[in-house]
């Protein structure tokens, strides 16, 4: 069984990685904000959001495996918008 300075310090790793993963939805959601049409406000405005909830989450550990599906499918969605604003769709 791990000691308690392992663990804290795991938990400490955990939560700076959901930290960076709010720092890019955030620098993402400022991106589509800058691109301006609809597609990329309404786009920008979610991956703020998510930013958030990221962060918010980096303190609360007990919704991380819902979090990261979610997450994960915004990915994916992100990547569609910006294929859509870059092609002038």
């Amino acid at each position: 069984m791990p000691s308690t300075p392992e663990r804290t310090a795991f938990a400490e790793r955990t939560a700076l990685a959901w930290q960076r993963s709010a720092l890019a939805l955030g620098v993402l959601g400022a991106l589509f904000l800058h691109a301006g049409p609809l597609l990329g406000t309404v786009a920008g405005a979610i991956l703020l959001a998510a930013a958030a909830v990221a962060y918010e989450n980096s303190h609360h550990p007990t919704e991380r495996p819902r979090l990261l599906r979610a997450l994960s499918a915004l990915t994916v969605l992100a990547a569609v918008a910006a294929v859509l604003i870059v092609t002038g769709a």
